[in-house]
């Protein structure tokens, strides 16, 4: 029996509508104080750690840089990847600019026509990944005190996308890249510099107004766990405060239910199976959980900030490194499913 979900949008619309009227007027003064203080956050930490490098990658996608970068590393991307040059310097840019960076780059490909639909959806699974600013700059040395720790959390979060492109190869085997590579033509650098001010600041103030809406919620709910959940900042500055590193870890590479929104808002053109983005999302947190303690470990990092992981930790299933890897072959069995069947 098919149940046409759409048809009861109106009705749903209308009940959270109401339950946002009454949620406001009921908890006025909290929701205005989370919105003052998540005002600060941004203004204070966010904003300056994350912004120069939205522009610096946002350039080089304008100026032609990742045309160059497409060029000498497609022959390679193709054959261990199975994917083209020109998806693989988006990636390398999403790497280096954060969370939505990618999708854009993904999205501006498929649009130009240089990469296929197909090529589009499998690296919109993979490529999700906080940025160098947010995770050394902002997380580690603002919030936790330790440049150590943000580079464990970003070199882990880049491994992870590296894997999950592997995991990509061997359950996507059809030859699915367009074979004479279009490179976007390049805007002259006044130009690119303009556009990719513009993009960043659009990109910053929209992950600003996320970051800001949950403060306020998580303010008048007094429910930390929605804040996990549902934006990445706020679960790592929640986190940072009990020095949680490794559910930290987890939560940054979920990447936050508003992330997910915002590529899914960017790349709606390219129609991305939703429930396999989750679950790449799930299993891209237990990855760069794992490998976060791994480095962590293998380091021998000594700080206050890693105190909750000496000694003898005691981790449930879903954050030891034996749980984690149980789970990640678990998703990844999935994933294969779905994949032979789609």
């Amino acid at each position: 029996m098919n149940v046409n979900y759409r048809k009861y949008s109106p009705a749903v619309s209308l009940v959270i509508f109401t339950a946002a009227i009454f949620f406001t007027m009921c908890f006025g003064a909290e929701i205005s104080a989370g919105f003052i203080s998540g005002v600060y956050f941004c203004l204070e930490a966010l904003v300056p750690s994350v912004f120069p490098f939205m522009i610096i990658s946002a350039f080089s996608v304008k100026s032609g840089v990742n045309s160059i970068i497409g060029r000498a590393i497609n022959p390679v991307c193709r054959k261990l990847l199975g994917i083209s040059g020109m998806s693989a310097a988006a990636v390398i840019t999403g790497i280096l600019g954060g969370y939505p960076v990618a999708a854009r780059g993904i999205e501006s490909l498929f649009e130009s026509g240089a990469i296929s639909s197909a090529e589009a959806k499998k690296c919109s699974l993979a490529a999700v990944c906080a940025g160098p600013g947010f995770l050394i700059f902002f997380v580690g040395e603002k919030l936790l005190n330790s440049t150590e720790i943000g580079i464990a959390l970003f070199s882990a979060q880049a491994v992870s996308v590296i894997l999950l492109l592997c995991i990509n190869r061997l359950v996507f085997r059809k030859r699915d890249y367009i074979n004479k590579m279009i490179y976007p033509k390049p805007e002259k650098l006044s130009q690119a510099f303009i556009d990719s001010v513009t993009i960043s600041s659009y990109a910053t103030i929209e992950m600003c107004a996320m970051v800001v809406i949950f403060s306020a919620v998580v303010e008048a709910t007094k429910a930390p766990f929605l804040g996990i959940i549902l934006e990445v900042t706020n679960a790592c500055n929640l986190l940072s405060k009990s020095k949680e590193i490794i559910p930290l870890a987890f939560s940054v590479g979920f990447g936050g239910i508003s992330v997910h929104f915002q590529i899914f808002q960017i790349l709606k053109k390219i129609e991305i199976n939703k429930g396999l983005f989750f679950v790449y999302r799930i299993i891209q947190g237990l990855l760069t959980m794992s490998i976060t303690y791994l480095i962590i470990k293998v380091c021998n990092m000594s700080s206050p900030v890693f105190s909750s992981l000496t000694g003898s930790p005691v981790f449930g299933l879903s954050t030891s490194v034996t749980g984690s890897i149980l789970l990640i072959i678990t998703g990844a069995s999935l994933i294969y499913n779905i994949g032979k069947g789609g």
